[in-house]
């Protein structure tokens, strides 16, 4: 942490632009790197593999968002869209399984 902190807090910064959310972006990678440490293969420095989890959680934390603000913003204004159909069933539960699916559907 001492040695990269820094760094992978700027690099989630540029990805987000936001201080909040690089400040949970930088502690999730960090957690998943020492989660996964062992699986750490050495074929890169340990700071371009911080980095790439970094990169990785921030797009996974913006993914979610967007997709947060999407279906807020159709329910609020009671419109049914394909993407709200896609995340939520009738009891309400998230369905991110179907996401992929239903969001490729919506591009054609």
């Amino acid at each position: 942490m001492e040695a990269y902190g820094e760094d992978v807090w700027n690099y989630a910064y540029a990805i987000t632009r936001n201080t909040h959310t690089a400040d949970d972006v930088a502690q999730d990678g960090f957690i998943k790197a020492y989660q996964r440490y062992v699986s750490f293969r050495g074929e890169a420095s340990v700071k371009t593999w911080l980095l790439t989890i970094t990169r990785n959680t921030a797009f996974s934390y913006l993914k979610r968002a967007f997709l947060r603000r999407v279906v807020l913003i159709g329910r609020r204004r009671g419109v049914q869209t394909a993407v709200g159909d896609a995340l939520y069933g009738t009891d309400g539960d998230l369905r991110l399984a179907q996401l992929d699916l239903d969001l490729q559907q919506l591009r054609i």
